[in-house]
């Protein structure tokens, strides 16, 4: 199936450009903008992604109204198949193959395949599809002006010099990966600690938020890697990010807080704060946290003390009376205080800790 719309891509049909609106099989449409987030999928050529977790009844159909729906005669389709267990047998040599970095292949071939991947295979080379590989040896006949020599095995070839990312392979140069090397730890110094893929995707671009975890464990496995964000340790959590901001701020607003974590998600950082308790809430938009709020002992005394001296008179102290939060501005000397609920945390605690004189 994924043979087949490759073919359809390369000879520009005009029909399948459509098939990112209109399904031909259900009502899943056969060519995805962004991977499925569940079941098997496979990006194509054109960057576009398909579903392929099908039984194969259902992909021999789908082949089907592919064709019939690009024009494509069925009688000139031929439908091949491999066995389960030689299909896993064929992954394992795959994945054996892609250790061994000791083959004997000349590196001007190496340099001429790379700077072939790397001019004509952006989105990456699939060694096992034999559309790609033939892709391949036209362009090196090509450039070299010559064929590539028949007994160089192309897939061992690619796993060697290219880092494996689902079924493909991607060529990263030299320069790329002293960029991006130069680029963390550029941002660790500035004091970023946490990534998210798409957040870092988003800013720079280089490669998409799937490849870049690959891309950085091959050539950076000091780092810590996530489903979904990467740090410097695994000791450092969006938590731990979110508190230290407020290590030089009483008061941070949701803009100010996504300025200082600029590769965390604005709903993260909202999450975290709305989640976490030893957040206030000052006012929309605006949070601190109790680490921030200090009340002394002589103020906790004078807040119990009007506190007392209300609950001899009637009995109970309603604490949502304006009377009180006028009498704990006094108290406070006017202090700027965050919201009345953000307050109640220490207005409760000081009562739990007289209580028992009463």
């Amino acid at each position: 199936m994924v043979s087949i719309t490759e073919w359809l891509i390369e000879e520009k049909n005009s029909y399948i450009d459509d098939l990112d609106r209109q399904p031909i099989h259900g009502s899943k449409v056969l060519l995805m903008s962004k991977k499925s987030s569940f079941g098997n999928c496979c990006q194509l050529s054109n960057g576009k992604w398909i579903y392929t977790n099908y039984n194969p009844q259902a992909i021999v159909k789908i082949i089907g109204n592919l064709c019939r729906h690009c024009g494509v005669n069925l009688d000139k389709v031929v439908i091949t198949y491999m066995p389960k267990n030689e299909f896993d047998l064929c992954n394992e040599r795959n994945i054996t193959s892609s250790t061994e970095t000791n083959i004997d292949i000349n590196d001007d071939v190496k340099v001429a395949v790379i700077s072939i991947l790397e001019d004509h295979f952006p989105n990456g080379i699939r060694p096992n599809s034999t559309i790609d590989i033939n892709k391949l040896k036209n362009f090196y006949r090509e450039v070299i002006g010559k064929e590539i020599s028949s007994e160089i095995k192309i897939p061992l070839l690619l796993n060697v010099i290219g880092i494996r990312h689902g079924d493909k392979i991607f060529v990263i140069s030299s320069s790329g990966k002293k960029g991006l090397i130069e680029l963390i730890n550029h941002l660790v110094a500035e004091g970023h600690r946490v990534f998210y893929y798409d957040e870092f995707y988003d800013i720079h671009a280089d490669y998409s938020a799937e490849l870049l975890k690959t891309v950085l464990i091959s050539f950076s496995p000091s780092l810590h890697y996530s489903r979904v964000y990467f740090s410097v340790t695994s000791s450092v959590s969006l938590e731990s990010e979110v508190l230290r901001c407020y290590e030089t701020a009483v008061c941070l607003s949701f803009e100010q807080l996504k300025e200082k974590l600029q590769y965390v998600p604005l709903d993260k950082i909202k999450q975290v704060l709305a989640q976490n308790s030893d957040y206030i809430w000052v006012k929309t938009g605006v949070y601190t946290h109790t680490s921030k709020l200090k009340i002394d002992e002589i103020e906790q005394q004078a807040i119990w003390r009007r506190i007392e001296e209300e609950m001899l008179i009637a009995g109970m102290f309603p604490l949502l009376t304006s009377t009180f939060w006028i009498t704990l501005d006094l108290i406070l000397k006017c202090r700027k205080l965050p919201s009345k609920t953000g307050c109640f945390r220490f207005v409760l605690l000081i009562v739990m800790k007289n209580a028992v004189t009463l």
